[in-house]
């Protein structure tokens, strides 16, 4: 049995609110230290409750003339950007109040193969060859998915991650995911599987020039995590502003 992930957690509304918090808190946080550095007493932090999927909905985002001289910078770390199941879509609908000079920043993991050479995937990818260093271990991600998994699969008495290759569902040029499934053996004998997530994969030249084309230029990269998976830190910047954003703001 291959259920959505979402079905998981619609027992609990409490989840979001909670993650909702944590993450106001740590932005705080954050902001005090980036003001402290930077000589700047005051550092304003505000929270929205939504879905950044309808970020172009919230006017105090969108980009306005009276917020010319500011420099707004996006950030998307983890698997976020990653996890979208169409990020042009998300690119070309979501960050649409986004002005020429704002900034975005994401992290995302290589591509570590050609996306249309498989076999060569499942050799070099480190998830999908079932490679990973055992140094590594479990990492906390995947901890805290099989955490989640306990919690929320009533009568689950043991989870299994494993990682499948989808080159269909990848929407961005040179990319391709790997599909982390959580098999879940139930204390009644049945067996359940789940699809987590989509972990995508990037080649960076080709992710650069699909930004490119939707009105983002990149502005520099950096290579870290290597050990495990090594990862892209991304920054683009706003070179025009999309043809429909007049009609938004």
């Amino acid at each position: 049995m291959r259920c959505a992930w979402r079905s998981v957690f619609s027992k609990s509304h409490r989840t979001a609110t909670s993650a909702c918090t944590c993450s106001t808190s740590v932005s705080r946080s954050a902001a005090r230290r980036i003001g402290m550095q930077h000589g700047h007493s005051t550092v304003s932090v505000y929270a929205v409750q939504g879905s950044f999927f309808n970020l172009q909905c919230y006017s105090q985002l969108l980009s306005s003339p009276q917020r010319t001289h500011r420099r707004r910078i996006a950030c998307m770390f983890g698997n976020t950007f990653a996890n979208i199941d169409n990020e042009v879509r998300f690119v070309r609908d979501s960050l649409v109040g986004f002005g020429p000079g704002d900034m975005l920043l994401l992290s995302v993991p290589i591509a570590m193969a050609p996306a249309d050479v498989p076999k060569e995937i499942l050799m070099r990818d480190p998830r999908l060859s079932q490679k990973i260093p055992a140094t590594v271990g479990t990492s906390r991600h995947d901890q805290h998915l099989i955490g989640v998994v306990n919690r929320y699969v009533e009568g689950a008495k043991s989870v299994e991650l494993s990682a499948v290759l989808d080159q269909t569902a990848c929407v961005v040029p040179g990319s391709y995911a790997a599909d982390i499934r959580a098999t879940v053996k139930l204390r009644s004998g049945d067996i359940k599987q789940f699809s987590i997530y989509h972990a995508k994969r990037y080649d960076r030249a080709q992710l650069d020039r699909t930004m490119q084309s939707e009105g983002w230029e990149s502005v520099a990269h950096w290579v870290y995590d290597t050990e495990y998976h090594p990862r892209l830190l991304l920054l683009y910047r706003r070179s025009r502003q999309p043809e429909n954003a007049t009609a938004l703001q």
